[in-house]
């Protein structure tokens, strides 16, 4: 399972991004979710479970198959289960890769893999230290104008070793940031089987605790909610679990 979260950063344009990434990643799909309300910031706390067909009783399903879109609208809360409940556990709507097209995706996905975008010309919109480390690459589109080297600056601060493209998106995707996010979205995958490896190798009976599968993200160098996600797609059961930790 491939899933990549597009964050924008600044102004959002109103056909999002998942079609231009389409048009050069054929291989995946995208789903668009679209919040009726706003909630509290933060993470996910997906250890509050709520059953699968209650919860899409209040999401709306709009299918575009000529651009391989979903596009899912109800409560923000509600999306974000839904979401992964989708990946997880219905085997009529799984989809193996995927665009997850948010504004907010490194909150309300953070288990799958991050490219941020920095679209806005807004002297505000420089990331933080914060954002900078949750990001697995950065691209910094040409309508961001002269911020564009005080947000490569501000990057390279705080992760010098951070993938960050500058790129005209409008004119569709380069092949050199092609290239990287190839080997990225080969990366992922590459832990998500390191994780499961790890899992059937020391947790056969497919029940790990919270305290074990934190010590397992530090040696493996991976986030817990990537440990969360795989034990999900696998029917992994975490046990004597803190609230909200994957």
């Amino acid at each position: 399972m491939l899933a990549v979260a597009l964050n924008t950063i600044g102004l959002y344009p109103q056909e999002g991004w998942g079609p231009l990434f389409l048009e050069t990643f054929n291989d995946f799909k995208v789903i668009r979710a679209i919040p009726y309300e706003k909630v509290k910031g933060g993470p996910l706390q997906l250890c509050e479970h709520e059953q699968y067909d209650e919860l899409v009783k209040n999401i709306s399903e709009k299918w575009d198959p000529f651009q391989n879109i979903l596009e899912l609208r109800g409560p923000k809360n509600k999306l974000q289960k839904t979401v992964r409940y989708m990946f997880f556990f219905d085997p009529d709507k799984k989809i193996d890769w995927v665009f997850l097209e948010d504004c907010n995706g490194m909150l309300n996905f953070p288990w799958a893999m991050q490219v941020f975008i920095l679209n806005s010309p807004e002297p505000g919109h420089i990331p933080g230290r914060a954002l900078v480390n949750q990001a697995d690459v950065f691209i910094l589109n040409a309508q961001c104008g002269e911020m564009r080297q005080k947000a490569l600056d501000q990057i390279k601060k705080y992760r010098p070793d951070l993938p960050v493209f500058k790129e005209n998106l409008q004119e569709g995707i380069s092949g050199q940031l092609k290239g990287v996010l190839d080997q990225l979205f080969a990366a992922y995958l590459e832990n998500r089987a390191r994780v499961k490896l790890a899992l059937e190798t020391n947790y056969p009976d497919k029940q790990i605790a919270c305290e074990q599968a934190r010590k397992m993200a530090g040696k493996l160098k991976v986030s817990l909610f990537l440990i969360g996600s795989v034990c999900d797609e696998y029917g992994y059961a975490i046990t004597q679990c803190g609230l909200g930790c994957f």
